[in-house]
């Protein structure tokens, strides 16, 4: 009886170990299209439109050097307003050029992007106005020798930072 009762266990381990390797193979029979399905659209490789319901998920589809604070998506004059915040003046250059790239790379839907860049502890900054032809100019225009904020200064529009931007000031 002992016997029998090993023989039927080791056939059942044998039957689970078939099935689970059948079960992991079924994703591939699925097919790719269905798993696209299931990515979030800013990480799958084409670009995405952007919408009030995925604006987070392109956002933090990165990591940011400053601290992103305020998003206000505009659908019907697609236009997408950002804060960021830092301690570093630099930092807030570097990541503003960053997200307009990454804003005009992967949202195909986006007319104007608005952010306003704040020191922290300060009430200094800039707004950074960009269109598609901005970014389309920067393309040609490009020279890696600049820095970030005179890469801002030559091709976007640059303003100092006034109140009553997005919401209440940090």
């Amino acid at each position: 009886m002992l016997q029998h009762l090993s023989v039927r266990l080791a056939l059942s381990v044998c039957c689970s170990a078939v099935i689970a390797s059948l079960l992991s193979l079924v994703p591939g029979w699925i097919g790719s299209e269905r798993q696209d399905a299931d990515l979030p659209a800013f990480q799958q490789e084409s670009r995405g439109h952007l919408t009030a319901d995925n604006v987070v998920n392109m956002l933090t589809a990165r990591d940011w050097q400053a601290d992103l604070s305020q998003v206000d998506w505009d659908a019907p004059n697609r236009s997408l307003r950002l804060r960021i915040v830092s301690y570093e003046k630099e930092r807030l250059y570097h990541d503003a050029l960053a997200l307009i790239r990454h804003v005009f790379s992967t949202a195909d839907n986006v007319r104007l992007l608005q952010l306003e860049a704040l020191q922290s502890g300060t009430r200094q900054g800039f707004v950074v106005k960009a269109r598609p032809s901005d970014v389309r100019r920067w393309a040609m225009l490009r020279d890696d020798s600049k820095k970030p904020e005179e890469v801002l200064r030559a091709v976007f529009r640059l303003e100092p930072f006034q109140s009553g931007g997005l919401g209440t000031e940090e």
